[in-house]
Order: structure tokens, then C-alpha cells, then sequence
């Protein structure tokens, strides 16, 4: 018998679906010209290139996340542990989010026992 989905993770989950593709159209309009120059932050055009294909494995983090898997709980926070470092290596780190990261993911470990 599969393990029943709590709220939490539902949610969670429905907000990520939500995140992912938002991340990838801020990644491709940091690629834009000029844009660059309007924000603060310059992004290296490789990290939004990067960036876009982290969003896709993070979706399939979130997927098995969805179907309760505990594998996937371990990728995803292993995955978020290397974005953080990167961005924070590259000087585009931002400590709310990281915290905000934290928390989310810290949420979804209290579930950890209850999925397979």
C-alpha cells in the first residue's frame, strides 16, 4: 500500500510545480541583452545556463518528493546544498532565500519517516 501524502508535502510539492518554471524564465531573462545591466547582481550567463538545468532536476526531485520517496528528499536537499554553494561562490547568494531553502526543506525532512 502506498504511503498517503500529507497536506505538507502537497503543498510544498504544489508550490515548487508553481517555482520551477519561474526559475527558468528568470534564468532565460537573465540571459537577455541589457538585461544584465538593469539588475544589480549581474549573473554569469553559464550559471543561468546552468541554472535552467538545475531547475529541471529539482522538478524531478519534486516529483518523486510528490510520490513520497524518501530517495528523492535526499536529492533534492543534496541538490539545493549545491546551488547555495555555487551561488554563494560566484557572489549571487542571498542568506533569506537560503534561509527560506532551509526551512522549506527542514519542513519536508519532518515527513521523512512517512515516506518509502
Amino acid at each position: 500500500m502506498e504511503n498517503k501524502r500529507p497536506i505538507l508535502v502537497t503543498i510544498i510539492c504544489i508550490l515548487g510545480f508553481i517555482g520551477v518554471p519561474l526559475s527558468i524564465l528568470s534564468s532565460v531573462f537573465t540571459m537577455l541583452p541589457g538585461v544584465a545591466s538593469i539588475i544589480e547582481e549581474t549573473v554569469p550567463l553559464w550559471y543561468s545556463i546552468f541554472s535552467i538545468i538545475l531547475a529541471i532536476f529539482y522538478l524531478v526531485g519534486l516529483i518523486f518528493i510528490w510520490k513520497m520517496r524518501k530517495w528523492a528528499l535526499i536529492y533534492y536537499t543534496a541538490l539545493a546544498v549545491l546551488d547555495y554553494i555555487i551561488m554563494f561562490s560566484i557572489g549571487i547568494g542571498n542568506y533569506v532565500m537560503l534561509g527560506i531553502t532551509v526551512i522549506i526543506i527542514g519542513l519536508l525532512w519532518t515527513q521523512f519517516k512517512k515516506m518509502s
